[in-house]
């Protein structure tokens, strides 16, 4: 009797996530800036999908943006560039440069599998 095989696949996606916001005076004086990196791992497509007879999984956009939302709010960052907090220059100017970014990149995709043996068809396996 040969076994039979089902594998269940899970898609987590390594995410590369970055703040920066400063402000600066016309004599180029910054006030307090931040500066914030952080790699972090989450799930893309989290639920096991039963690869028996699926031949490519797929990624909507729905669950691809709150992957992205998800890896902000793990790396404790601001999706929006506005809202990351940065101090005004010390002392009298007239006027202020505000520069910010934020940004996301998927890194890196990561396939988790969970695999079910079994020997008799039609038995379920939890």
């Amino acid at each position: 009797m040969i076994p039979k095989t089902l594998v269940e696949l899970a898609i987590w996606g390594g995410f590369y996530v970055t703040n920066y916001a400063g402000k600066m005076n016309e004599y180029s004086e910054y006030g307090d800036v931040t500066n914030k990196t952080s790699y972090v791992f989450v799930p893309i497509k989290s639920e096991y999908t039963n690869m028996a007879n699926v031949s490519v999984p797929n990624v909507s956009d729905s669950e691809l943006n709150a992957a992205i939302n998800l890896a902000y709010s793990t790396a404790g960052m601001e999706k929006n560039a506005l809202d990351i907090p940065c101090g005004l220059p010390t002392g009298s100017y007239h006027s202020i440069h505000h520069d910010a970014y934020s940004y996301c990149q998927l890194w890196d995709i990561i396939y988790l599998t969970h695999p079910f043996y079994c020997t008799l068809e039609n038995v379920n396996v939890d």
